[in-house]
């Protein structure tokens, strides 16, 4: 509701204080009205119709796309894109992961079922003493309504048993040269940490951060980790420590964390 008001202000923003003689020209191809008018009844129509809002948001993006391509960029468009794609919902896109490996056979909660018979679900180990962790845990939560159930992730503490048994399972790995952020131990028993863990989880969100997903693929592993590092060096500094290493989540949310 937020971005779609959003939208709807700038629009008509945008027409009210436009500086431009041509927004009382007719005919005038390229005056406000024209630039911004149809984003404003689109904004408009997405904001009071709920269930038109997927169309709506299409057709603001292609409208966004059109005034691109017909007049070259303008001053705030990026602006004005990145609050059309924070309207986007992510239930709109399914999630994928960006494993390259083939499925592989699962129970009805997800778990992929090895060859030996054991069950190993896709599961995030978290920082339990970070604000900010604790925050990107829920934020997860509650933007994976387009991520299928075998897809999504279980949680537990990077200081649990829990983790203990995941490097049990990988005895080459050294727990002292891992992120103390976040670490991503996949179906199939891969791990991913820092920029690659967080393009995974992205991708199996859907909407648009798969899109950043996708993106983020294309550009320099070692340019992500940077600022992966570097928002890991302050992250205590952003949020208060929690009381509890899971955060405070409804019973049945509750269940998918692990001690």
């Amino acid at each position: 509701e937020v971005g779609w008001s959003l939208l709807l202000l700038v629009a008509a923003a945008s027409i009210l204080l436009a500086d431009d003689d041509r927004s009382t020209t007719a005919g005038t191809f390229d005056g406000p009205l024209v630039r911004y008018g149809p984003e404003l009844a689109a904004a408009a129509v997405g904001l009071f119709f709920r269930r038109t809002r997927r169309a709506a948001w299409s057709a603001l993006m292609l409208w966004h796309l059109a005034q691109l391509f017909a007049f070259g960029p303008r001053g705030g468009e990026a602006s004005r894109l990145l609050l059309v794609f924070l309207a986007a919902e992510p239930g709109w896109w399914s999630g994928r992961t960006l494993r390259s490996s083939a499925a592989r056979p699962t129970t009805e909660n997800g778990e992929v079922i090895t060859t030996e018979g054991a069950r190993i679900p896709a599961r995030l180990f978290y920082d339990g003493d970070c604000g900010f962790c604790h925050r990107s845990v829920r934020f997860i939560l509650a933007e994976e309504l387009a991520t299928p159930a075998s897809l999504r992730l279980r949680f537990a503490p990077l200081g649990s048993a829990t983790f203990g048994e995941c490097l049990a399972r990988h005895p080459e790995l050294d727990p002292a040269t891992l992120p103390d952020s976040i670490v991503l131990e996949l179906e199939d028993g891969s791990i991913r940490t820092r920029s690659a863990a967080a393009l995974e989880i992205a991708s199996r969100l859907g909407g648009g951060w798969r899109f950043v997903a996708i993106v983020g693929r294309r550009l320099p592993s070692r340019l992500l980790d940077t600022g992966y590092d570097a928002i890991a060096r302050i992250r205590k500094q952003l949020f208060a420590q929690p009381k509890d290493a899971c955060p405070i989540l409804p019973p049945d949310l509750r269940a998918r964390f692990d001690s």
